[in-house]
C-alpha cells in the first residue's frame, strides 16, 4: 500500500512518475497520520493540467478532496460491489474511524481475480 500514499505537498510531475510505476491508476493522499485526505487519479492531473498549471506545482489544487471510501468496522462487501458497479472507480480506500488509511479494494478483490464488472452495452 505504500507505493499509492503521497503527501500532499508532492509535485504533479512527482504524481506522475509514482502512477507510472504503478498499476492501480490512483494515488492516496495522506496527511502525516496516515489520514485520507483525498485520491488524485491521472484524470484529476490531466484536469490540473489544462487549467493551465505547471508540473512543478504541489497536487493540492489537483485531488480529489471527497473520495468515496469504506470503513473499515462496517464492511460490507455488497456495498462494495455496488459502489464499483455504479461509480466505474478502480479502488475504494478502506479508512477507520477516524479516517486514518488501513487499507484498500480493487474490484478484483470485491468480484474474483476472473470476473470483471458488468457494464451496459450501448447499441
Amino acid at each position: 500500500m505504500k507505493d499509492i500514499k503521497v503527501d500532499p505537498k508532492i509535485t504533479i510531475r512527482e504524481a506522475m512518475e509514482i502512477l507510472d510505476r504503478t498499476a492501480k491508476k490512483i494515488l492516496l493522499v495522506v496527511d502525516d497520520d496516515t489520514k485520507l485526505i483525498g485520491t488524485l487519479t491521472d484524470g484529476d492531473i490531466r484536469r490540473h493540467i489544462l487549467e493551465h498549471h505547471d508540473l512543478t506545482g504541489s497536487i493540492e489544487n489537483a485531488f480529489n478532496t471527497n473520495p468515496y471510501f469504506v470503513f473499515h468496522e462496517t464492511f460490507d462487501l455488497k456495498k462494495i460491489k455496488n459502489i464499483f458497479t455504479e461509480h466505474d472507480i478502480n479502488l475504494i480506500p478502506i479508512v477507520n474511524k477516524n479516517r486514518i488509511l488501513v487499507d484498500y479494494i480493487t474490484p478484483e478483490k470485491a468480484f474474483g481475480e476472473n470476473k470483471k464488472i458488468q457494464k451496459q452495452k450501448i447499441d
